[in-house]
């Protein structure tokens, strides 16, 4: 779990640093305006208002999408929609993707399974992450290239299917007996733990299903290089 929230760090300062930003910029500009004020200076104070109520709005959610995130207070299992916790993750790592990024969700009408949101949480926030990463290594040579990464949830024969899929680089043929091996990465000395892929197998072991995973060939969907195969049990 720290594993999950030390990748988060910088994601969630990014984007609270961006309003706060903001805030402090008009806030500058309205003592400015308030030392040698003039009616004509109503119109672009209440702009700056408007933009400073987009700004809070901003943190709140993003403080809040932490909060339910986290939920160190969890201990048992609990109904959840597993869309939401999605949307939550992909929330969480906004500033990451929305950029040279496109995003696609489709999800299907799912019911609600029991289980342990905040570490199916961690196991959405690895794979994004990783599928992200892998993409920025291609966006390095080739601003231009468009990012992509689709999300599909559905239900077949009593289990829940997630389906996360990039369009980055892939997964060479010669790790991918290793990836989920604790302790195994392809990052540099410093960047990874090689334990992010680990710790999802074991939670979605605890939830008794499966992932799985796919690269490389023919059988993924056109355009995408990875898929992250997730079935967990609705009963």
């Amino acid at each position: 779990k720290m594993a999950s929230l030390g990748q988060l760090i910088a994601s969630v300062a990014h984007e609270i640093n961006t309003p706060l930003g903001s805030i402090n910029a008009n806030n500058e500009m309205m003592e400015k305006i308030f030392e040698n004020f003039q009616e004509k200076n109503i119109g672009i104070l209440k702009e700056m208002n408007s933009i400073d109520k987009e700004a809070i709005k901003r943190i709140t959610n993003i403080v809040q999408s932490l909060k339910r995130f986290v939920r160190l207070d969890e201990t048992v299992q609990q109904e959840a929609n597993i869309n939401s916790e999605l949307d939550l993750t992909l929330e969480l790592i906004k500033h990451k993707t929305k950029n040279g990024f496109e995003i696609t969700k489709d999800y299907g009408s799912i019911p609600f399974v029991n289980c342990y949101p905040n570490m199916l949480n961690q196991v959405f926030l690895n794979i994004l992450m990783n599928g992200i990463n892998s993409i920025e290594d291609i966006k390095a040579k080739d601003s231009s290239y468009v990012g992509k990464i689709k999300i599909k949830t559905e239900i077949k024969d009593d289990f829940l299917e997630i389906d996360i899929m990039d369009n980055g680089k892939g997964i060479p043929e010669n790790i991918q007996k290793k990836i989920f091996d604790a302790g195994f990465t392809t990052k540099r000395k410093g960047q990874g733990t090689g334990l992010g892929l680990a710790i999802c197998k074991k939670i979605i072991e605890k939830h008794k299903g499966k992932i799985v995973f796919e690269s490389l060939n023919d059988t993924i969907e056109e355009g995408f290089k990875t898929i992250f195969k997730i079935s967990i049990p609705i009963l």
